[in-house]
């Protein structure tokens, strides 16, 4: 596998960063996942505009044109694409190296930009047709408005859940309002109301393309802060990421969602945004 990084490629052994780069010593950087789709980088200008913000917000200056880091992010891809297929397409700026470990050395650094491409995940059939187990554990992530690196929150958060047999965990926040995923937004339905978190996390562009195809379907959204008990009184409940495109979720801290546990808005909508992704490839070629 070849790996992008600042201009040349490099295999993936060979790939390194400096150990007095600030995105490895502080978590100083940020990034963002693209998928591919019959080998097209799918929402990839609204990744790189996101990537672009997020680094705006932790005060990264970004040294590069959106047009060249989505024509590297495509020749990245490209190199990688006969040994991988489809792929998730990793895309890092990182504050990089300073002139010593101090963190008042980061405005000596010279940001690094880098593009991994690896295999695509996949989520089995089973999650998908039942919908998926969740708990909620009480932790915020850092910066949600920005898609950084520190990403620990998510990590305990996750490994918390698998220890007690769940496929993945809700954050609650100090306020107790449902958050979002380890590494994806929420919505639930409420009397044919689609609603979703409206502040505090990272607005997923999948998140942003599932409300446009909501609204295009003529399902009214709503964007609101919630609680435990709104959520658990939905009549369904989906997780929605750039992996996952929409993940249904079956219960809540051992709660079902809803009464009879299907989840028939739910796959209405995937449907819907499925049709919204092939008429876009086809119509330009690229669904940026």
């Amino acid at each position: 596998m070849k790996i992008f990084i600042d201009g040349q490629y490099y295999e993936e052994k060979e790939a390194k960063i400096p150990i007095l780069d600030h995105g490895f010593l502080y978590g100083n950087g940020v990034f963002t996942t693209i998928t591919t789709f019959n080998g097209i980088p799918l929402f990839l200008d609204d990744h790189v505009g996101r990537l672009f913000e997020s680094a705006g917000i932790i005060g990264i200056p970004v040294r590069w044109s959106r047009e060249d880091v989505k024509e590297w992010t495509k020749n990245t891809y490209n190199i990688n694409r006969p040994e991988i297929g489809e792929a998730r397409i990793r895309i890092n700026i990182s504050r990089g190296a300073g002139p010593d470990i101090n963190i008042e050395g980061n405005e000596k650094c010279v940001p690094s930009l880098s593009i991994i491409v690896s295999p695509l995940p996949n989520h089995s059939a089973k999650s998908y047709n039942d919908g998926i187990e969740m708990v909620t554990v009480n932790l915020e992530r850092v910066f949600p408005k920005a898609k950084n690196f520190n990403f620990l929150p998510s990590i305990i958060a996750l490994k918390e859940a698998k220890s007690k047999g769940f496929y993945d965990a809700l954050l609650v926040d100090r306020d107790g309002y449902v958050t979002e995923a380890t590494t994806g937004n929420l919505f639930f339905f409420k009397n044919n109301t689609l609603y979703t978190t409206s502040s505090r996390i990272l607005e997923g562009v999948t998140m942003r393309h599932i409300v446009t195809t909501a609204r295009k379907s003529g399902i009214r959204v709503i964007k609101k802060m919630f609680s435990l008990g709104e959520l658990i009184t939905a009549d369904e409940a989906f997780l929605s990421g750039t992996t996952k495109i929409i993940l249904p979720v079956k219960s809540v801290n051992k709660k079902q969602i809803g009464r009879d546990g299907n989840h028939v808005l739910t796959n209405k909508l995937k449907e819907n945004f499925q049709q919204y992704i092939l008429k876009a490839v086809s119509e330009n070629g690229e669904n940026d």
